[in-house]
């Protein structure tokens, strides 16, 4: 399994963990529906990536953006480490890393011209 399905695995994992935490606590159904889906989502792109790997990698890197774009916008209202800045550092790391992924895929790629 490549380094990235994992690092997936434990981010949806991180984030489904944390909307249950979320909701125990403080009686959140929203935190307990949005990282439970964000999570759910970006699992289920792990599973896709076996058949279909590109729209399972764009599929991640929106709901990351997404995320980021969310928690990011919450921490900037109320700086704190958890949960916003560990959702919000997360998602960082995987668009970066899947718009890496994505960028270094489009360059090894053989362009149409050059094929003949």
């Amino acid at each position: 399994m490549p380094k990235l399905n994992v690092f997936l695995l434990i981010y949806g994992i991180l984030m489904i963990a944390m909307g249950i935490h979320g909701f125990v606590s403080k009686g959140s159904v929203a935190s307990l529906v949005a990282a439970g889906s964000v999570g759910a989502i970006i699992i289920g792109t792990v599973a896709l990536y076996k058949t279909n790997p590109r729209p399972a990698r764009i599929i991640g890197a929106v709901v990351s953006l997404l995320t980021l774009g969310m928690e990011g916008s919450k921490l900037l209202n109320k700086p704190v480490f958890y949960p916003h800045g560990l959702a919000a550092g997360l998602s960082v790391i995987a668009f970066v890393w899947l718009g890496a992924g994505h960028l270094l895929a489009q360059r090894d790629r053989p362009r149409r011209d050059e094929q003949g």
